[in-house]
């Protein structure tokens, strides 16, 4: 029994759960491809209606989303630094002493399938915020003979809901 859960999906986001916890980048990379994960959020944040984000955001997607010729430059860049701010923000965060620092979105609900392949495999979490229920889609892929977080999706509604949220309680 312990063998087959070792070779699924959940599996995967536990340990990539205990490689956040306890600030492991090497671990954090032996479960998720943080290229595919940097790249997927990239995607999914130039859906965002910039009308809808703070400025500082705004004026990056912008940018990006006016001129078409250089959204491969931008995204490649954005997705490099999404990768390198996940692995320092890793090493530097304190997820059990420092409470200005601990990534806090609410509590956990429920998780389930809602998509289940051979080689790809897609998690709905719903965490709850508030009053709100904020579901959360995360890929996996089966890479090097094991499953791996690739990506997010459906991650502009969930950073929406998100920001909005966070608006609603300044």
């Amino acid at each position: 029994m312990a063998w087959y859960f070792s070779t699924t999906p959940y599996y995967t986001l536990l340990r990539s759960t205990y490689a956040l916890k306890n600030k492991n980048s090497d671990e954090l990379q032996y479960y998720c491809d943080l290229d595919s994960l940097s790249d997927s959020i990239i995607d999914e944040m130039l859906l965002i209606n910039t009308k809808d984000l703070p400025n500082e955001l705004a004026i990056t997607l912008k940018m990006m989303q006016s001129d078409s010729s250089k959204i491969g430059f931008f995204k490649k860049m954005l997705s490099k630094g999404i990768k390198n701010q996940l692995i320092n923000g890793i090493k530097k965060t304190d997820f059990q002493n420092n409470p200005d620092e601990k990534i806090s979105i609410g509590s956990f609900l429920t998780m389930k399938n809602i998509l289940m392949g051979e080689q790809v495999t897609v998690i709905k979490i719903d965490i709850q915020n508030g009053e709100e229920i904020l579901p959360l889609h995360i890929r996996f892929r089966r890479l090097e003979g094991r499953w791996k977080l690739v990506g997010l999706e459906k991650f502009s509604e969930f950073l929406l809901k998100l920001i909005q949220s966070q608006r609603g309680n300044r």
